[in-house]
């Protein structure tokens, strides 16, 4: 049923050319001799176009000499009261994947992390840096620990550098005496007191040391002591994020 809503709050009237414009609740008025649509919208409802025909009559001067025409008309009621039904359309986003994005490498040399104990592959996920396990690769992994310093100047409390230090080649003593006994209770003897010994480095008090030389440093046992408990021939892969 059709309603007079030309009197309701919250009209809305909109001009497609914006030749005509809203004058007062519901009259529209010529911005200028030109036609132009209006649609009306009320409580979310659009109306039907309305069309909006400039009309002169032999007594007006032509359009060109800018007079301006006023015309009042009745705003047509919205073709429903009531809010229609909401129709949801879902649609299937467009989507690409590509395993390449983010790969976080190029090619085998930017996963060249410096450690002579892994092997740097470039991989689809990233990274893969592959340690051989068991007591070669943590012989490795200890020398190589012990070749260089284990933190930038002045980021290792001097206390905690030479207590590590000193543990790290405890432990690599005890493995290349594993390495050599010729009874697997005492090999198995050799290794545990070499992991114990390893445990002990980060257990010691920091110090003045910062925090990123704490997680080197960690990541350095993890990696020894992951091997000591693989057994030999497995490939330990670490893949960086």
């Amino acid at each position: 049923m059709a309603r007079d809503l030309a009197a309701q709050p919250g009209i809305v009237m909109t001009f497609a050319t914006g030749s005509a414009s809203q004058s007062g609740a519901s009259g529209v008025v010529l911005n200028e001799a030109l036609d132009d649509t209006l649609t009306v919208t009320f409580a979310g409802v659009d109306s039907a176009p309305v069309a909006i025909q400039a009309l002169v009559s032999d007594d007006d001067p032509p359009a060109c000499s800018g007079g301006s025409t006023t015309t009042t008309t009745s705003s047509p009621p919205p073709t429903s009261t009531t809010a229609p039904e909401t129709t949801t359309t879902t649609v299937a986003a467009s989507t690409t994947t590509t395993t390449t994005l983010p790969p976080g490498c190029r090619s085998d040399a930017e996963c060249d992390d410096g450690n002579t104990c892994t092997a740097d592959t470039c991989t689809l996920a990233g990274c893969d840096h592959v340690v051989v396990a068991g007591l070669d690769g943590a012989e490795c992994l200890l020398s190589a620990a012990l070749a260089v310093p284990l933190c930038p100047a002045g980021t290792i409390s001097p206390k905690l550098e030479a207590f590590a230090t000193a543990k790290l080649r405890r432990a690599l003593d005890l493995l290349e005496d594993a390495e050599v006994a010729t009874k697997p209770r005492r090999q198995q003897r050799l290794l545990d007191k070499a992991e114990k010994t390893l445990g002990k480095v980060l257990r010691h008090k920091p110090g003045t040391t910062t925090d990123d030389c704490l997680a080197t440093l960690a990541r350095w046992l993890d990696d020894i002591t992951g091997a000591l408990t693989q057994p030999p021939g497995f490939a330990l892969v670490r893949i960086d994020s």
